[in-house]
C-alpha cells in the first residue's frame, strides 16, 4: 500500500511539473496544444483525416488537464479550429488535422505508435482519466 502511494505521488508530481513547464515555457496556447498532443499520444487513433482522440472531453476537463481556465481554453480551441489544426466531430470527440501546428506551438512531439490500429477502441477507464 505504501509503495502504491509513493508511485502515485511520483506520478502526480511529474504531471504537475509537466503542466507548470508547459505554461511557463509555451504560454496558455502552448499548454493546451501540449495537452492535446499528450492525449493523442495516449488515446489517439491514426486515420486518413488526422489523429482522432476518441474521448468526449468537456472544455472544463481540458482546462483541468492543461492547468488553465475554461474561458481561456474556449478561446484557444476556437483559434485552433480557425487555423485548421483541430476539428470537433459531431460526437464531441476531437480530430487533430494539423499536428505540425500543435507541435510548433508547444514544442511537444507526437509519438507514432505502430501498435495502434484505427479500429481499436479506448479502454473504458479512459473517460475517467484525470490529469490534476
Amino acid at each position: 500500500m505504501a509503495i502504491d502511494f509513493i508511485l502515485w505521488m511520483g506520478y502526480m508530481h511529474k504531471l504537475t511539473q509537466t503542466k507548470f513547464r508547459d505554461l511557463m515555457m509555451h504560454g496558455k496556447p502552448g499548454a493546451l496544444c501540449s495537452t492535446l498532443i499528450r492525449l493523442s499520444n495516449t488515446y489517439g487513433l491514426a486515420t486518413d483525416q488526422g489523429i482522432h482522440i476518441p474521448l468526449k472531453l468537456t472544455h472544463s476537463q481540458l482546462a483541468d488537464y492543461a492547468g488553465r481556465a475554461r474561458e481561456s481554453v474556449n478561446r484557444t480551441l476556437r483559434s485552433l479550429k480557425q487555423a485548421g489544426a483541430i476539428t470537433i466531430m459531431d460526437d464531441r470527440t476531437m480530430m487533430i488535422t494539423d499536428l505540425d501546428y500543435l507541435q510548433t506551438a508547444s514544442n511537444v512531439k507526437y509519438v507514432q505508435k505502430s501498435w495502434v490500429e484505427s479500429s481499436s477502441k479506448p479502454s473504458p477507464t479512459c473517460t475517467t482519466f484525470k490529469l490534476v
